[in-house]
């Protein structure tokens, strides 16, 4: 009887956790494609529909082919865009960011799957970084183009003329620098998005240790070496900045871990790395399991394996933080700027 039971409890629970997994399907790297690209995508072209739609109506009135009445009866076209854009921005900067926010890290990590906490966060450190660029870039382009402008050659200097963003928008001559800014603000969308949702994600610090572990589980299904290699080394890097955040320490010089772990065989590779994930999944018990099995490999004393960490390293990674912010700072002042 206590066999059925037990089997019965388990049948539910693995129930239970398939539910979990398909609720938070589209919480993993589709749910970060679709409000990252393919929402802030789909407001950049309905931004150029609307300017086209504005473009037509104002023609219209021109040349008396519209008429007020037909106008006001399609104006619901342009709130619809509206509600959209408000839609999207809503969920991108607002929901997305802290989901799931009810949740502790572990119960995040638990019921979305390790792995597929990994693979987000790593992509949307790529998005993050891609769109950085490219929004400096334009933002550099931006500030400069009023002192660059009349350098152009002709019809590109009049076309480029920020000024004409402050006359009257009659004509189709103001889309292309349109365009210019509409991709401006496309990237910054991506950006705020990208870096709100990883602040939430290292705000805390176990989930530096739960992302550790999320390696480890990818590299039992890596066949790879050097595929398991990189997680390895992603995930003890993440442990590491775990303990930096807990308890102000580090492990000196993982390098040299690494290179012991690569010289290694094969077999004794893979002994290295089930250990080293053994350590980490008692460390709901005592995170600090893997530096005792770390340091036994290590060929330093106690009191030098673990040390401070150094001013010059807190330093640049509050500057790799301070990039984006700054950047979403200026851009913001500059669009302030350019409506006054």
């Amino acid at each position: 009887m206590d066999t059925t039971y037990n089997k019965a409890t388990s049948s539910a629970i693995e129930q239970k956790q398939h539910g979990y997994l398909k609720l938070w399907y589209f919480s993993g790297k589709m749910f970060a494609t679709t409000v990252l690209i393919i929402f802030p995508t789909l407001v950049l072209l309905s931004q150029f529909a609307f300017e086209e739609m504005r473009l037509f109506f104002i023609k219209g009135l021109e040349n008396g082919s519209l008429t007020i009445q037909y106008i006001n009866s399609n104006i619901y076209i342009y709130y619809i865009i509206i509600y959209f854009q408000y839609s999207v921005f809503l969920i991108t900067l607002l929901v997305f960011p802290p989901f799931p926010a009810p949740h502790s890290t572990e119960k995040y990590f638990r019921i979305r799957g390790f792995e597929n906490a990994v693979i987000e966060y790593e992509f949307v450190k790529k998005v993050l970084l891609v769109t950085l660029v490219l929004l400096i870039s334009i933002l550099v382009f931006t500030i400069l183009l009023p002192f660059i402008h009349s350098y152009f050659p002709s019809p590109l200097n009049r076309l480029l003329d920020p000024s004409i963003l402050s006359a009257p928008r009659t004509g189709e001559e103001t889309l292309p620098l349109h365009i210019i800014y509409y991709l401006r603000f496309y990237l910054f969308i991506i950006v705020v998005g990208a870096f709100l949702k990883i602040l939430f994600a290292i705000g805390k610090p176990e989930f530096r240790l739960y992302y550790a572990m999320g390696c480890f589980r990818i590299i039992q299904r890596k066949e790879n070496e050097v595929e398991k290699m990189k997680y390895m080394i992603r995930g003890l890097n993440s442990y590491n900045k775990y303990l930096k955040r807990s308890t102000n320490l580090q492990i000196n010089d993982l390098t040299k871990i690494y290179s012991k772990i690569s010289s290694a065989t094969q077999r004794e590779r893979e002994s290295i790395i089930e250990s080293i994930s053994k350590s980490l999944e008692g460390g709901n018990k005592n995170t600090l399991e893997p530096v005792k099995y770390l340091l036994t490999m290590s060929k330093t004393t106690e009191e030098e394996f673990l040390t401070e960490q150094p001013f010059r390293q807190k330093i640049k990674e509050t500057y790799t933080l301070l990039i984006p912010l700054f950047t979403i700072i200026v851009t913001l002042i500059t669009a302030y700027i350019g409506r006054h």
